[in-house]
Order: C-alpha cells, then sequence, then structure tokens
C-alpha cells in the first residue's frame, strides 16, 4: 500500500482527529511521519483534497514542530518510511531543533517597476493568499508554475528595500526567504519570515505599520508551518 506523507516531527505527537480518521503516524526512533494511504490514482489533487491534505499539517503543528512537505510526496510501504527517516535522521533532527517553535509569516507586496511577465495580483484577504499559496506550492511540487512563469530573484533595487525592512524587524525573526514574481507593469515581491510563535503578534504589527508607511499594497499572512524553510531540498531528498 502506498503513503502520502503530509509532514516528518519528533517521535511523541499524537495523530489528529480527522474526518475520515485515515491519518497514521509511523515512527522509527526519535522521528515519525504522518501519512494517510492512498490508491494507484494518478489524476491531479482538487483544491478540497490539498485543503485536506495541509489541514493534517496544520493541526500536527499547532501542537509541535513539524517538518512540512508539498502533496506529492509519496512513500510505497511503511519499510520504506522507516529507512528514510533513518537515513535523514541527522538532517530531520537538526531541522526540527532549527524549526522549534517557530511559524512562518508572509508578506506580499506589489511593485511597480518591471515590464515583463504576466498580471499576479497580490490576493485581496488571508483566506486568497492561503489558497494561492496551497496551489502554487503543489504546482512547483509537480514540476509546473501558474500560467507558465517561474519565481525571480530580487534586482538590486528590490533587494536593497528588503534587507532595510528585514533590519527594521531585526531581533523578531530568525530566517527570511525572498522571491519575486512577474505582475506588469512590475512584480509581487514575497517575503517569508520565520518567527518564534511568542512573537507572532508584535512581528506582524511592525510589519504592518513598516510597509503602510511605504505607501505600496501589501497583504500579511500567516502564521502558517514553515513550508518556505525546508524546501525544496527535504522534498527532493524525501523521493517526491
Amino acid at each position: 500500500m502506498k503513503y502520502l506523507v503530509h509532514c516528518i516531527l519528533r517521535n511523541r505527537l499524537a495523530a489528529p482527529e480527522t474526518r475520515k480518521n485515515s491519518v497514521r503516524l509511523i515512527a522509527s526512533g526519535t522521528l515519525a511521519a504522518a501519512v494517510t494511504p492512498v490508491g494507484n490514482e494518478t489524476a491531479a489533487p482538487d483544491t478540497s483534497q490539498l485543503l485536506a491534505y495541509e489541514t493534517v499539517i496544520s493541526a500536527l503543528h499547532a501542537s509541535g514542530t513539524v517538518i512540512p512537505l508539498r502533496y506529492g510526496c509519496l512513500i510505497e510501504d511503511e519499510s520504506q518510511i522507516g529507512r528514510l527517516l533513518d537515513e535523514r535522521r541527522i538532517e530531520y533532527e537538526g531541522l526540527l531543533d532549527r524549526l522549534e517553535g517557530r511559524v512562518e509569516i508572509g508578506l506580499r507586496v506589489l511593485w511597480e517597476a518591471r515590464a515583463e511577465g504576466h498580471d499576479i495580483p497580490a490576493p485581496a484577504t488571508p483566506g486568497a493568499a492561503y489558497l494561492a499559496a496551497i496551489r502554487k506550492r503543489h504546482d512547483t511540487a509537480m514540476g509546473r508554475n501558474n500560467m507558465g512563469l517561474s519565481n525571480m530573484d530580487l534586482n538590486h533595487v528590490e533587494q536593497e528595500w528588503a534587507g532595510r525592512l528585514c533590519a527594521g524587524l531585526a531581533g523578531l525573526y530568525s530566517e527570511d526567504r525572498r522571491e519575486a514574481r512577474p505582475a506588469p507593469p512590475g512584480c509581487v515581491v514575497s517575503l517569508y519570515f520565520l518567527v518564534p510563535k511568542a512573537a507572532v503578534l508584535q512581528f506582524r504589527g511592525r510589519l504592518r505599520r513598516t510597509v503602510l508607511g511605504e505607501g505600496r499594497r501589501f497583504l500579511v499572512s500567516g502564521p502558517w508551518p514553515p513550508y518556505n524553510f525546508v524546501m525544496p531540498e527535504v522534498q527532493r531528498r524525501s523521493g517526491a
């Protein structure tokens, strides 16, 4: 039987309650993987399936530290899950230590400076941002991008802006990630922050005040499980 892997976590958390009660924790030593059994279907998942998948991750993340995986990490059987946990034990335990007690906060800012690409407006609400993020994670994991577009590196002006913004948030987060996507006549710049749970309200407040003062359209979202701080390396090495 094949299993869809949701996340990797320490071997001390209970499986979350779900409508179908199909989530299992398969453990090996100090680590465990949260999985659900699946058939041999190959069709792309719909939005409801992606939401259900991420609901499991969110439920486990609410009670402890997890390494979330994008949808599509399939394992052939329980013994393969055990081998995966054993082979990557040092890496996974180190990553869990790094993520301990932290969540991801996202910022999307519309820039009106670039001339290439297609229009991808920033979602208007946190809920819309969440759905867009789910679809983006799945599309990236399956080797495609929405509307044929790929992420870009920030240019030097955007990097300088991001550096100033991050400097103003120093002490409230431990890591950040940065990317941009075309949105004529400019782009949407996305920043992701790894924030201690205890600092979330203070961080969000300072972040919003900082960006509000610049007069740009923006959206702050989260807290979420820390997807952008574990992939693509973990996803690739997990066999997805």
